[in-house]
């Protein structure tokens, strides 16, 4: 009957603690479960990084770097767009050689353990990236303004 008892109890315990743990959640969802009101008013919300926004960018000068040479590979018989395109070209390598400002901000605030980094696009059109701690937006880095209609 001991021995009955030392099997049945730990296994009655196994399967109690396995149907009372919880779930764990995205740090999207984390987010929305805090905050459900703003849920609908996001057209586009994802998880990101420092190093993704740095690779966006970099993928950006790169693709200006190659319309460049397709430029100077048709257009070879005007010297001074040649010119132009050469300056062009070192200014965005200058770019390109450098880190981000939007990286090197993130960087300062960005706490790889505790913080979140997304990409937000909202119905009134503002668009940038946020930092989200705790389940709460710590910052916003704001790509684009919302789009406001003037008076007439």
């Amino acid at each position: 009957m001991r021995t009955l008892s030392n099997i049945i109890v730990p296994i009655l315990m196994m399967v109690l603690a396995g149907c009372c743990s919880m779930t764990t959640l995205s740090p999207k969802e984390a987010y929305f479960h805090k905050h459900p009101e703003l849920r609908r008013h996001y057209l586009e919300f994802w998880e990101t990084s420092p190093d993704a926004v740095a690779d966006a960018e970099n993928e950006k000068l790169t693709a200006m770097i190659v319309l460049i040479h397709n430029v100077q590979n048709q257009y070879t018989n005007y010297p001074d767009l040649m010119q132009s395109m050469d300056v062009v070209e070192k200014r965005i390598q200058g770019f390109r050689d450098k880190p981000f400002p939007l990286v090197v901000e993130i960087n300062k605030v960005f706490d790889l353990k505790t913080d979140t980094l997304f990409w937000y696009c909202q119905e009134d059109g503002e668009k940038g990236h946020m930092l989200v701690r705790d389940g709460d937006c710590y910052r916003k880095f704001v790509a684009e303004g919302p789009i406001t209609i003037g008076k007439p």
